[in-house]
């Protein structure tokens, strides 16, 4: 069953455009803010009053399915910035990329699966919600793996609807895609399944940046 996405406000952040991304930059975050915090923390009371209407739209058996969930993890969302994709030379998917004033969580249930997305952004000059809803399984077990195989959390990168989760060091810029390996989008080329350079991933998404000039971007069904 496909699960509902809503959206109390439409934002530029939100939209689904690879080209021409450019989102207010913040200083560097480690850890989720304490106002970003509070605004996620408020926002699960108001996707229970609005999921608890429609339960079965947004994935839940029932009210009370919705009535018992918690907050999850929360990252700081860094958007791929379409002119420094297009003009890269280097392949580092961090260096195209740009901090947002924009925060994904999950919302999870009582067994710490995570049944949906809350997403915090700044606007009209405070964090609140600004879109709820969605199906966050493969995110989840993209997010698990790299923790388990990297011991640490992941920057959170997002170029039109897909999401990457990048690991840097001293050495290396690796990349695991928080993509399932049936996405039609890319062919296989890239899936969750294993870490890969971030040159390729930034090879993929000039590829599907110049697939795409003119358009508003690309969407993933």
């Amino acid at each position: 069953m496909n699960k509902k996405s809503l959206f109390s406000k439409i934002i530029p952040v939100t939209l689904l455009i690879l080209s021409l991304l450019v989102v207010p930059a913040t200083g560097a975050k480690s850890e989720v803010p304490d106002d970003v915090q509070k605004a996620a923390e408020e926002g699960i009371d108001l996707f229970k009053s609005k999921v608890s209407l429609k339960p079965e739209l947004y994935g839940y058996k029932d009210a009370d399915e919705v009535k018992d969930v918690t907050l999850g993890e929360g990252y700081q969302i860094h958007y791929v910035n379409g002119d420094k994709l297009k003009a890269d030379k280097k392949g580092s998917l961090l260096d195209i990329s740009e901090e947002s004033d924009v925060w994904q969580f999950t919302v999870d249930d009582l067994n710490g699966q995570s049944k949906s997305f809350l997403t915090i952004a700044l606007e009209d000059g405070e964090y609140q919600v600004v879109r709820f809803g969605g199906n966050p399984e493969v995110y989840q077990v993209s997010v698990e793996k790299f923790k388990k195989a990297k011991n640490k959390k992941p920057k959170l990168v997002k170029a039109g609807p897909t999401f990457y989760l990048v690991d840097k060091n001293s050495k290396e810029e690796l990349v695991l895609p928080v993509v399932s390996i049936n996405n039609p989008l890319f062919q296989g080329t890239l899936s969750n399944q294993e870490f890969t350079s971030s040159s390729k991933v930034v090879d993929v998404l000039k590829e599907i940046q110049e697939n795409n000039q003119g358009t508003r971007g690309y969407t993933v069904k």
